[in-house]
C-alpha cells in the first residue's frame, strides 16, 4: 500500500513461451509509459521483453462469480493475458505496475551467445538498472 511502483517477475501459466518462445519475456504493465520506461530499461540492461496487451476484456476475464477475482479461467486461449489480469486486480489505482513474465526464459537448453546452457535470472539486470535509474531520479 503506498507505492510509487510494482514490478512482479513471475511466469504463473507458462503459456507466454507458446507465444514468444525463449528468446523474450512477456512485459504486461501500466501505464504505457512505464511500461515503455521498463521495455527501455531492460534493452539497454540486456534482457529482451515484450510488451503484451492487457485490455478490459482480459479482466472481465478474471472476475468471479464466487469471489471477487478468480485466479483461473478455465480457458488455454489468452492465459498469460489473465494471470497479468488477475496479478494487476492486487495493484492499487495509480500506482505504476509492471509484470515481467518470465516463463520462456528462465532456463536455456543450450548455449547461446550472451548466456550459457541452464538457469538464467532474467529481469535481473532490469531490476537492478530500474532500481539505480529511480534512485539517481530520487524518485
Amino acid at each position: 500500500e503506498g507505492a510509487k511502483r510494482v514490478i512482479d517477475v513471475a511466469t504463473l501459466t507458462g503459456s507466454i513461451a507458446v507465444g514468444l518462445g525463449q528468446h523474450f519475456s512477456g512485459l504486461f504493465g501500466k501505464p504505457d509509459s512505464f511500461v515503455a520506461i521498463v521495455r527501455e530499461t531492460a534493452s539497454a540492461a540486456g534482457d529482451r521483453m515484450w510488451p503484451m496487451p492487457l485490455t478490459d476484456e482480459y479482466r472481465d476475464e478474471v472476475k468471479g462469480e464466487v469471489a471477487d477475482i478468480r485466479n483461473s479461467t478455465g480457458a488455454r486461449a489468452g492465459g498469460a493475458i489473465t494471470a497479468a489480469a488477475f496479478l494487476e486486480s492486487a495493484v492499487d489505482e495509480g500506482t505504476e505496475w509492471a509484470h515481467l513474465d518470465i516463463a520462456g526464459t528462465f532456463w536455456f537448453e543450450r548455449d547461446r551467445p550472451h548466456a550459457p546452457k541452464g538457469p538464467q535470472g532474467p529481469a535481473v539486470r532490469t531490476l537492478i538498472a530500474l532500481a539505480e535509474r529511480y534512485a539517481q531520479d530520487g524518485k
